[in-house]
C-alpha cells in the first residue's frame, strides 16, 4: 500500500532525550533517566542463552499502560488496528491518554461505523511484529495544529508527533516490551510545557470518558492542514481531560525534522 506521508503529517521527535537544542530548558535530571528496565533486559538474556525462559505469550505494555484504537472497516463487522505510516515504517499506533485514543477512533471512523479502545496489553503481539523480526509501535506525544486548531489529512486521521519504539525479537519474542524511559522523558517534557504536570493521573481519571473525547474533538476546530505548511512549523497540542480545553505549544517545543 502506498504511504499518504508528508511532512506535515507526522513526524518523529528525535530530540530532547539524545540532546538539548540550544534555549531549551535544561531537565536537571527531574524527568524519567532514573527509570531502569536494564537489570531486567539482562535477566532476561541469561534466561534466554540457559533455554529456561517460560513457553506462553507474554503480557506487554504494563508499565506505564497504552491504548491502541480498533476501527471497524465494513458492516460484516470486519476491523483493523489503527496504524501510522511513514517513510521508514509501518506501525500500530498507540496512546498514552485513552481519551486521545478516542478523539482519534472518531475522527477516524467511517460514517455508520464503530470505533473501540482498548489497553494494547490485551492486543495479540503478533500484531506489533515486523517481517524484519522487530517489535515496533508508533507512539503519540502530541497533536500537529495551526492557528489553535488541530490539523487532520484528507482521510481524517490526525496529524502527530510521534516516537517509534522498536524491540528486537530476532532470538524469540521477549519477556517484555514496553514504553522506554526516553519516551515518557518526552511526554514529560511536553505536558510539564503545557502546565499539565500529573498527566498520568489525569489519564487514569478519565480512562472512559467518551463524553470528554467528544468535548475534545468539538473544541480541536479540526482543519485539514494547509497546503505547504512544514511539520517544522506546526504548533503542538495537548489536551486537559480534566478542564476540556487544549495547551498549544509554540514550534521550538519540538526539534525540526530530522534533527537528532
Amino acid at each position: 500500500m502506498r504511504s499518504s506521508y508528508s511532512p506535515v503529517d507526522a513526524f518523529e521527535w528525535r530530540g530532547n532525550a539524545s540532546g538539548l537544542r540550544p534555549g531549551q530548558p535544561e531537565r536537571a535530571g527531574r524527568f524519567r533517566q532514573t527509570l531502569d528496565r536494564e537489570p531486567e533486559e539482562r535477566f532476561e538474556r541469561i534466561m534466554r542463552a540457559r533455554g529456561e525462559l517460560p513457553p506462553g505469550n507474554y503480557p506487554y505494555f504494563r508499565d506505564p499502560p497504552v491504548h491502541v484504537v480498533l476501527l471497524e472497516t465494513g458492516p460484516d463487522g470486519s476491523c483493523e488496528y489503527a496504524i501510522e505510516r511513514t517513510p521508514d515504517h509501518e506501525a500500530i499506533l498507540c496512546f498514552l491518554s485513552p481519551v486521545d485514543a478516542m478523539m482519534e477512533g472518531i475522527l477516524r471512523a467511517k460514517p455508520g461505523l464503530r470505533y473501540k479502545v482498548q489497553p494494547a496489553a490485551q492486543v495479540a503481539q503478533h500484531y506489533f511484529l515486523t517481517l524484519d523480526h522487530c517489535l515496533t509501535l508508533t507512539l503519540h506525544l502530541a497533536w500537529l495544529a495551526s492557528d489553535g486548531r488541530v490539523l487532520v489529512r484528507g482521510s481524517g486521521a490526525p496529524c502527530r508527533l510521534f516516537r517509534a519504539l522498536q524491540k528486537d525479537a530476532s532470538q524469540g519474542m521477549p519477556v517484555r516490551f514496553e514504553v522506554d524511559a526516553d519516551s515518557l522523558d518526552e511526554a514529560d517534557y511536553l505536558y510539564e510545557r503545557a502546565g499539565l504536570l500529573a498527566w498520568e493521573e489525569m489519564h487514569r481519571d478519565h480512562h472512559r470518558d467518551e463524553q470528554t473525547a467528544i468535548a475534545g474533538i468539538r473544541a480541536a476546530r479540526v482543519t485539514p492542514k494547509p497546503a505547504g505548511l512544514e511539520g517544522s512549523r506546526a504548533d503542538l497540542a495537548l489536551f486537559d481531560p480534566e478542564s476540556r480545553q487544549w495547551h498549544f505549544l509554540p514550534q521550538d517545543s519540538a526539534p525540526a525534522e530530522g534533527e537528532d
